[in-house]
């Protein structure tokens, strides 16, 4: 839609927020298999997400249907996340180490 690589959209958000409208109905193209349903506010979110942080359309998905369904912990090698989960209250998991410390203090993931 704007012409724009990936990496250029990840790094300029301003490019995305002229496109919120179009980038709605390009999410609907996405095929997602989950048990967790990829609803209007999860598209709503997901946008958000693409301008605020300059999340690329999956990873958008993913944290806005985290925020949507109250998934506390984020899975993830991916340190585009970071920034995202922190500001949105979503605590990123990007070691076995900080997997195993939460295992062993006995909280529900």
């Amino acid at each position: 839609m704007t012409g724009e690589r990936p990496y250029t959209l990840k790094h300029k958000p301003e490019l995305v927020r002229t496109h919120q409208t179009e980038l709605k109905d390009f999410l609907k193209s996405f095929e997602i298999f989950t048990e967790l349903e990829i609803n209007r506010s999860v598209e709503t979110l997901a946008v958000e997400y693409m301008a605020k942080y300059g999340l690329l359309p999956n990873d958008a998905i993913i944290l806005a249907t985290c925020k949507f369904y109250g998934v506390k912990y984020l899975i993830s090698f991916d340190s585009d996340f970071a920034e995202a989960c922190s500001g949105e209250g979503i605590v990123l998991l990007s070691s076995l180490e900080e997997l195993s410390k939460i295992t062993e203090e006995g909280e529900e993931t």
